[in-house]
């Protein structure tokens, strides 16, 4: 059964909409990611975005597609993000921001701080959030498929702006309680008070862009979470769990199921994986999200002509 992914997207084809891929590594995510931006780019202008680290979209086109939106064929652009070179750039705006609001910090040695920075915890996933963010405001195109990382990095950089939202609320009533103390300290001393502060300006403008942010992910006219396994007890633990991450963290239901490499039945018979995988699929399927199975092709995807070949290899469960 050849079936249209669009069914199931196209009512949100706006702005645009992002169709983010999440899975343990090594379950086909960019594969998903392909086929889907090959479905979608029948109905409108689709990238596909890879935030993987381990770069397997290269493989599939063998062109350089590296920090670049090249379009492979009609309405579908490719592009890998080049984590080495954002990280750079995160990094020039932290320094950019530090010499703004502490001028003092010129006079020393602000290389060293950055740095340190550089290898902290945190900092890819800070970049992939900041790469997100701007796939919303790219106009240019219905549809971004987003390639993730492994699904632990993937959940704590989409958990990011609810933490930096709380963080914010935070350090926005400690400066207020500062700007207060200097206001009420100048008024006794006979002093105009200047309730201006660029601090404060700023710690207010990054909380409204995350609580936007916030609103985005949990929007599904905006944002469709596909969660995708193997029929392998370790990958469908993990989607259960993302599963169950999204409804309670984000208050966000995914969009579809994939289970990828789906062996034929006498292929699973033979293998004495027959039960194991009919039950997976039964306990998706009590789960009442759309799921679709993409049957095993017979060899490991390399190509864009064996992702079509997928295609034909597709079945929807409702």
């Amino acid at each position: 059964m050849v079936v249209k992914i669009s069914d199931l997207l196209s009512p949100y084809r706006c702005c645009p909409h992002l169709v983010i891929t999440i899975g343990k590594g090594g379950v086909g995510k960019t594969t998903v990611s392909l086929l889907f931006g090959l479905m979608l780019s029948r109905i409108g202008e689709t990238m596909v975005l890879s935030l993987d680290p381990a770069k397997h979209l290269v493989k599939y086109v063998g062109r350089d597609i590296l920090g670049k939106e090249v379009e492979i064929e009609n309405r579908l652009v490719l592009k890998q993000l080049d984590v080495d070179r954002e990280i750079s750039r995160q990094l020039n705006q932290y320094s950019d921001t530090l010499k703004d609001l502490l001028p003092s910090l010129k006079v020393l040695n602000i290389d060293n701080v950055i740095d340190v920075v550089k290898f902290m915890p945190g900092v890819e996933e800070e970049v992939f959030l900041r790469i997100i963010l701007e796939a919303y405001e790219h106009a240019d195109y219905n549809f971004i498929v987003i390639d993730t990382p492994p699904t632990g990095v993937t959940l704590r950089t989409i958990y990011l702006p609810v933490l930096y939202k709380i963080w914010l609320e935070k350090l926005v009533e400690v400066r207020e309680r500062i700007l207060s103390l200097k206001y009420a300290i100048a008024k006794t001393l006979g002093r105009e008070a200047d309730i201006r502060d660029k601090a404060l300006s700023l710690l207010l403008e990054m909380k409204e862009k995350y609580i936007n942010l916030i609103n985005l992910l949990k929007d599904s006219t905006r944002t469709s979470y596909v969660l995708i396994a193997t029929p392998e007890p370790l990958p469908l633990y993990e989607l259960k769990e993302t599963i169950n991450f999204l409804e309670e963290k984000l208050r966000a239901k995914p969009k579809m199921l994939v289970l990828n490499r789906v062996l034929p039945l006498e292929m699973a018979e033979r293998m004495g994986l027959k039960n194991q995988q009919e039950n997976i699929i039964t306990e998706l399927s009590s789960y009442r999200i759309p799921m679709i199975l993409i049957k095993y092709l017979g060899k490991p995807t390399e190509s864009i002509d064996d992702i079509r070949k997928l295609e034909d290899l597709i079945k929807v469960i409702w």
